[in-house]
């Protein structure tokens, strides 16, 4: 009862504040919020959609538009250990396309922390083409120390083959509709 009440209080404190709301986590040396800050910056880079840009900073408690927002408390299994994992998504769906922001942060045992934005947004003037993408940062404490830049030099180059191959996939389905 009382692992549950303290779930409570971080999502609560999340929803109010935000990513300035996430507790760091003791004994790993890591700061989810940070990481996410610095997940935010680069995704920024790349944002023009104003309405996105501000549904993607905003405290989830005072955006204009609450119904983009969702928590949720998920059972993720990880290293044969289950940890709940705080999942918050942010949908936003337009006339020419749609995008989704997934983070997770008290996440466990396997990552400290994540952020997915895929979407699908007009490629062209005529919006006869679109254009796809998916954009992750995940931040974990398991792949540092002696031989973590290695390893996840290792592990962006398995990940990025597997998504190249779903993407190609995905457009030879395409071409057959």
């Amino acid at each position: 009862e009382m692992y549950k009440q303290i779930l409570a209080e971080r999502a609560q404190a999340y929803w109010e504040k935000g990513l300035d709301g996430i507790v760091p986590y003791e004994g790993k040396g890591r700061d989810p919020a940070s990481d996410l800050k610095s997940a935010n910056d680069a995704a920024l880079e790349l944002m023009t959609d104003e309405l996105i840009r501000g549904e993607f900073l905003v405290i989830p408690s005072q955006s204009p538009h609450p119904q983009y927002h969702k928590l949720q408390w998920t059972i993720q299994k990880g290293s044969d250990l289950a940890a709940p994992c705080l999942n918050h998504s942010i949908r936003i769906k337009r006339d020419a396309g749609f995008v989704q922001v997934t983070r997770q942060i008290y996440s466990g045992v396997d990552k400290d922390c994540s952020q997915i934005i895929t979407g699908c947004i007009p490629a062209c003037a005529s919006g006869d083409r679109s254009a796809t993408f998916y954009i992750n940062h995940t931040f974990s404490s398991a792949v540092s120390g002696f031989g973590g830049s290695a390893k996840r030099s290792i592990g962006r180059k398995l990940m990025k083959s597997k998504l190249v191959e779903t993407f190609r996939k995905g457009q030879d389905v395409a071409k057959g509709l």
